[in-house]
Parts: C-alpha cells; structure tokens; sequence
C-alpha cells in the first residue's frame, strides 16, 4: 500500500468532460509537495502561531481567538479557528501561554487540530531594548476520509471518474496520524522597532500515513521587521489617545516556496486601518506563475481592553475573484497590568516596550 502524505496536500481542480457535462473533481495529490500551514492575515493578533518569542510580550494577560474563511466561494475552502493565552511575569522575565488550533479543509475532507504550551525568556533589558527567545511544542492530530478522497487512478480524461475506489488505498485501515511539533524563535525590540524570527517544525515531524516512504514536513523558517512612527504626544490631554503609523513586513520560506507580507498600519486610537500586500514578484513560482497571493485590508477597533479586528483577503493570483476572498476576524481581551509587579521590586525588571501592532 502506497504512503499517504497529509500535510503535503495539493488542491487541482481538474475539469473532465462526461456525457457533456462539466465535472470539478477535488483531487489530492500524493506527490512529494510542499507541506502548507495555515497563515493568518492579522498575524499579530495570533502572534503565537507566528513566532512563539511573542508569548508575554505585552504587559496585560490575554486572552486572542480568531476566525479564518479562506476562499469560501469554492469546494476547497479552508476554514481555521484559533484559540490562546498568554502573560507575562515580570519578576521571572517569564512569558508562558497556550494555544489550540482547528483546521477544517474541503468541507471536512481534512481536518487539523493542534494545542499546547509557549514560552518565552527575556535575555536582555536595557534602556528599553530588551531581547527574549521563545519555544513551543504542540501535540498535532491530523484526520482525513479515504473513502471521500479522488484519486489519478479513479479518474478518466473521457469518462471522469471511473471507480469509486483508488487501488492504492483500498486497504487503508487508519484515517488519522498524530504527533509532536516544535517551534523556536526569538525577538528584539526597542520603542519604535522590532526584529524576529522563528523556525516551525524544527523536529521535522513524520507525517506519513500507512507504509512506504516516509515524508518528514520542511522546516519554515520566518522574519518578521516593523517600524513605528508616533505622530503626537497629545500634550495637555487628559488621556492620550494613540497616533502613529508603522510599517512592517514578513518573509516565510519552506522547502522551494517562499513569501513576503509587506504593509502598514494608521492608528488613531481607537481605530486602526491596515494594508497589506501578499507575494514575491520577482521570484516565480515553481510553476513558473507570478509569486503573488492578495491584497489584505484591515480595520480593528479598540475599547477598554477589548479589541476586535476584521480583515479581507482580496485575491490577485491567477485564481482571480472566483474564490471569494478569504475572510478574518479576531478577538482579543487584555486584563489586569501585570507590570505592576515591577513596583514592589523596582529594579527586578525596567521598561518593555511592546511597539508591533496588535492585528
């Protein structure tokens, strides 16, 4: 029985003619492909999944949940839900969290489920320039149904889909495959600028089903820069209302893909916009098609700890407007200034700013 390599998944839409009639049949590949992972569009506002040196990195406990609809307008649509925790203890300089994520793709054809713990360790605090380096390690469950998947050998290019099982996979007897990956990361910032970087699936985790050749999933590795200019200090108000602009940007590479994440964000507290462009241009695709994705447009509003943020994916790749767009939204709720520790040991742990953005 041939291996079955979950995370290596590639979607093609293939059309066949049968008796006149148009056919679109989810087929799914078995070729050695790049593994995907589910990328957010408000990365920071699911700033664990992104880098796992961001857990603690803000001076109230939080509580983040996000929503993912990608290109709900077709049958491959990928639908993702998030759910973490994380604060910071300032006289341990200890950032602990957790996160649980659920991935649910062609309508329930595969479905992804991870959880566990972070942690991050600040190294250096001077002057506000502080330097922490970040682990997590998550038990992964990967479920799929056989039975629901179309193989090349059960398709015709005249008659379409000819049998209603895949020779290969007619003796499959497992449908899940589960294990342990691990994460690392690391970042630096100071009050207007920051510089990170992780590696995901650094253990290079098995994920293959059923006997042949084993499939270990490519690390990704990732950095992410940002730069933020203040507007005003609102003098004389009672209440300073923030106002700045940053600029960020995020490249991801893994295995033969790679990607760039270039945008900015206005703030005028409470209201954040944001724009982002999604793709590498200059670099084709393995295909030899353009290396871009989306244009990502951003609204957030903020109120008294409770922040929530919408985002709209607009798709410019060569799948065009027939997906849909993919659609995002995230919660998150701060509490309690665990820097208030700092007060009862002054010297414990001085100033951190937290200047990235919060979606």
């Amino acid at each position: 029985m041939r291996s079955l390599n979950i995370s290596n998944i590639f979607s093609v839409f293939c059309i066949v003619n049968f008796n006149r009639t148009i056919l679109f049949i989810w087929w799914i590949c078995t070729l050695a492909l790049l593994g995907q992972d589910v990328q957010y569009s408000q990365f920071y506002a699911t700033s664990q999944a992104l880098n796992p040196a961001f857990t603690g990195a803000t001076k109230y406990a939080r509580f983040t949940m996000a929503q993912r609809s990608q290109w709900p307008s077709i049958s491959g649509k990928v639908i993702s839900y998030l759910a973490g925790y994380d604060r910071f203890f300032f006289e341990q300089k200890l950032g602990l969290g957790g996160m649980l994520q659920y991935d649910r793709l062609a309508s329930g054809l595969i479905n992804n489920l991870q959880l566990g713990p972070s942690a991050s360790y600040v190294i250096y605090n001077d002057k506000g320039k502080n330097l922490r380096l970040g682990l997590g390690v998550f038990y992964v469950n990967k479920r799929y149904s056989v039975p629901s998947l179309v193989f090349a050998d059960q398709l015709n290019p005249d008659f379409g889909q000819v049998a209603l099982q895949s020779a290969d996979f007619s003796g499959a007897s497992a449908n899940s495959k589960s294990y342990l990956d691990a994460n690392a990361g690391f970042l630096y910032n100071t009050k207007h600028y920051w510089v990170g970087g992780a590696a995901h699936h650094i253990n290079k985790p098995n994920e293959t089903l059923g006997e042949g050749n084993i499939y270990r999933t490519p690390i990704k590795l990732s950095v992410h820069v940002g730069y933020k200019i203040e507007f005003s200090d609102n003098k004389g108000l009672a209440y300073k209302e923030e106002r700045q602009m940053t600029f960020a940007a995020n490249f991801k590479t893994q295995g033969p893909a790679t990607q760039l994440d270039l945008g900015t964000y206005l703030v005028l507290e409470p209201i954040t916009f944001g724009v982002w462009y999604r793709g590498l241009p200059m670099i084709k695709s393995a295909n030899g098609y353009i290396n871009q994705d989306a244009i990502v447009a951003m609204v957030g509003w903020d109120y008294q700890g409770f922040r929530v943020g919408y985002s709209y994916d607009i798709t410019i790749s060569k799948l065009g407007l027939k997906t849909g767009g993919t659609h995002e939204l995230s919660l998150i709720w701060e509490f309690g200034d665990v820097s208030d520790a700092r007060k009862k040991k002054p010297g414990k742990m001085k100033t951190m700013y937290m200047p990235y953005p919060k979606m």
